[in-house]
């Protein structure tokens, strides 16, 4: 359960389940739970053997993150550059917006990485505003020919969820 939203699990072994989280909105409560002050919204989970009887683990929450957001509009993703790397690679990227710390600083930098069309890669967090990653070769990215373009994405948590 997170909140008080409960959702169906998988038990993969004595000590571990597996779900899939609700949105934020059912999670808190119809935006009941408050917002940090850098919007983020924590609720504590729970499990049950029997669908009726809730343990929470003391400390055990899951944290709900602004999405990352572009330059432009608060609907727009990260801007990059440069827009063209060599057939080869090798070209630092740099994904530019807002709001890249704060998941973050909940998952550790470790969980941010870079999608280069089909190429998932490591990437290094600069600061709140930027993330850098390696272009991938375009046989990596799943581009045929020079002059193909491939979509560019940052995850803050893994690999779970992108933002384009």
């Amino acid at each position: 359960r997170f909140g008080s939203f409960t959702v169906p699990a998988r038990r993969i072994s004595e000590f571990l389940v597996e779900c899939s989280s609700p949105s934020a909105a059912s999670a808190s409560d119809q935006g009941r739970l408050a917002k940090s002050s850098n919007g983020v919204v924590s609720v504590p989970v729970s499990v049950s053997n029997n669908g009726v009887d809730f343990a929470q683990a003391s400390g055990l929450a899951f944290h709900y993150y602004p999405a990352p957001t572009g330059e432009g509009t608060v609907s727009s993703g990260p801007s990059v550059l440069p827009r063209a790397s060599l057939v080869s690679g090798g070209s630092l990227l740099a994904l530019q917006g807002r709001g890249f710390a704060v998941a973050a600083g909940l998952l550790g930098a470790s969980a941010v990485r870079c999608r280069v069309g089909k190429a998932e890669l490591p990437a290094a967090l600069v600061d709140d505003g930027l993330v850098t990653c390696t272009a991938p070769p375009a046989w990596q990215a799943g581009l045929a020919a020079a002059g193909e373009r491939a979509a560019v994405a940052v995850s803050l948590n893994g690999g779970a969820d992108w933002h384009p």
